[in-house]
């Protein structure tokens, strides 16, 4: 956790909820490569 409280990557989806990995496993997916290809 950033002390500064910065947020580096923030998603919501129109679809999903609570468990996005068994509920929209491509978007949950395709969010955090999204976010390791930020970080590179």
């Amino acid at each position: 956790m950033d002390p500064a409280g910065a947020i580096d990557h923030w998603s919501e989806f129109a679809e999903g909820g609570h468990f996005p990995a068994m509920e929209e496993p491509e978007l949950l997916a395709d969010d955090i490569r999204r976010f390791f290809r930020g970080l590179a």
